[in-house]
C-alpha cells in the first residue's frame, strides 16, 4: 500500500517537472524501457537494491547504464532521484501510476477488451468510438482473444465491466431457469 501511495506522488512529481506538457507520452515511453530494464535484470535488481551495495557505486553503474538510453534529462535526474531516495525499486509502479496520470492529462482511458475471435480493425476502431462516447474520452484498446467467451465481447474500463458474451448471456438464462424451477 506504500509503495502505491508514494508511486502516486513520485509520478505527479515527474509529470509536474515536465514543462512542454507535449512530451508526456515521450518521456512515458523512456519510462517504459528503464523499468523493463530493471525487471528484466534480476542482477540489476539484486545490485541496486541490497543496501550492503555502497550508493556511490549504484550510481557510477546506473550512470553508465543510462548513457546507453538517449533519455531526456528531466527523465534521467528522476531516476537519480529514485536512487538517492531509495525507490528505485518501485519504477515499475511508478510508471503505472505514471501512465494512468498521463491519460488523464490526455483525456483518454485504457480499455481491456475480450473477444472469441480475432478483431478486424475496423471492428475495432468501432468498439473504441463506441466506448469513447460512452466514457466521453479517447480510448486506447488492448485487445485479448478468449474463445471460451462463445461470441460477443467483454470490455473492461478501470473497474467498470460491460459483459456483452454469449457465455455470460447463457449463464444469465441459466440462473433465470433454476430461480422458475
Amino acid at each position: 500500500m506504500i509503495k502505491d501511495i508514494v508511486a502516486r506522488r513520485y509520478a505527479r512529481a515527474l509529470i509536474a517537472s515536465i514543462e512542454a506538457k507535449e512530451n508526456l507520452d515521450k518521456t512515458g515511453e523512456e519510462l517504459k524501457v528503464i523499468s523493463s530494464v530493471f525487471k528484466g535484470s534480476k542482477e540489476l535488481q539484486y545490485f541496486f537494491f541490497n543496501p550492503a551495495i555502497p550508493f556511490t557505486k549504484k550510481e557510477i553503474v546506473l550512470k553508465e547504464i543510462l548513457k546507453l538510453y538517449p533519455f531526456n534529462p528531466t527523465l534521467e535526474k528522476f531516476i537519480f532521484l529514485l536512487l538517492k531516495n531509495d525507490w528505485l525499486k518501485i519504477i515499475e509502479v511508478i510508471y503505472e501510476q505514471f501512465i494512468f496520470y498521463c491519460d488523464e492529462y490526455n483525456n483518454r482511458v485504457r480499455a481491456e477488451i475480450t473477444s472469441a475471435y480475432e478483431l478486424s480493425d475496423s471492428e475495432k476502431k468501432a468498439i473504441a468510438s463506441k466506448l469513447s462516447k460512452y466514457t466521453g474520452k479517447d480510448v486506447i484498446l488492448k485487445v485479448a482473444v478468449d474463445p471460451a467467451i462463445i461470441g460477443g465481447i467483454i470490455a473492461k474500463i478501470g473497474s467498470l465491466v460491460i459483459d456483452g458474451s454469449i457465455i455470460n448471456y447463457l449463464q444469465v438464462i441459466k440462473n433465470r431457469l433454476v430461480e422458475e424451477i
